[in-house]
């Protein structure tokens, strides 16, 4: 019998953007931007316009965490769940909006994701 959480999932590009968005973000805090001396956006733009080629979300993910030296990329199960489960959605929103989901990761990581983090949540 199929798993009925598939069939009650709707993709929207807009659940797909803010996804994304928050995936990204995880990605960006992760990693180690003092061993890199050249613009951070930029580096994370170039990145990520390599990894869209990947087939699918999770190689992606893959490609990009190791294009940015990440040993064991951390990002919310939920919402990589969602990306995979709206895996041509979410490809086509990567392919055609990168440079603004990086500016868009880049945002929230620094406006949401610090905050957590001085907020006493330790990793």
């Amino acid at each position: 019998m199929a798993d009925t959480r598939e069939s009650t999932i709707t993709c929207s590009e807009k659940d797909v953007e803010e996804k994304w968005t928050i995936v990204l973000a995880h990605i960006w805090r992760q990693v180690k931007w003092s061993r890199i001396h050249r613009n951070h956006l930029d580096v994370f733009e170039h990145r990520l316009e390599y990894a869209k080629y990947e087939p699918d979300v999770a190689s992606v993910i893959q490609r990009l965490g190791n294009a940015l030296g990440i040993q064991g990329v951390n990002v919310p199960l939920e919402d990589l769940e969602y990306l995979r489960k709206c895996n041509e959605l979410a490809m086509d929103v990567l392919r055609r909006w990168t440079k603004l989901l990086a500016l868009k990761a880049m945002v929230f990581s620094t406006k949401h994701l610090k905050k957590k983090e001085l907020g006493g949540e330790n990793k």
